[in-house]
């Protein structure tokens, strides 16, 4: 089991976009990936966890966490974080898991077709991130 933080606000996975000159991932993907995976690197370092190799399967659990809008007043605020409220907006929670598991793909697992149990949540927190817990 490999359990981390990411101290970000975690973007949609954006889709490729096509040009004349080719096709390329959106940069805010990119950077978000990046970012995921050196996170991800830096605790199997830590933990010395190894990457699941096929054909084990993998289960996962995500919680995002979502500032409370600052246009919102402070009781309003308190009830989100509370639990009483949550985040209905974009990005999408299944855009942002898949930005994840794209991120962890080749690092903690080969591939996230492994990926056979998961539970994902989106809930209003004092700070924009996400807990992954990995086994």
């Amino acid at each position: 089991m490999i359990e981390f933080y990411i101290p970000m606000k975690i973007p949609g996975k954006q889709r490729a976009r096509v040009t004349k000159y080719g096709t390329y991932t959106p940069k805010e993907t990119v950077n978000a990936e990046a970012s995921i995976q050196t996170i991800a690197i830096g605790r199997m370092l830590e933990t010395g966890f190894k990457k699941i190799e096929r054909p084990i399967e993998v289960h996962v659990s995500i919680v995002i966490y979502r500032l409370p809008p600052k246009s919102w007043s402070k009781k309003k605020q308190k009830r989100a974080i509370e639990g009483y409220i949550r985040p209905t907006t974009k990005p999408d929670l299944d855009n942002q898991e898949k930005t994840i598991f794209d991120a962890l793909s080749g690092v903690i697992y080969d591939d996230d077709s492994q990926i056979t149990q998961k539970t994902i949540s989106k809930i209003y927190w004092h700070v924009d991130g996400a807990r992954v817990i990995i086994w």
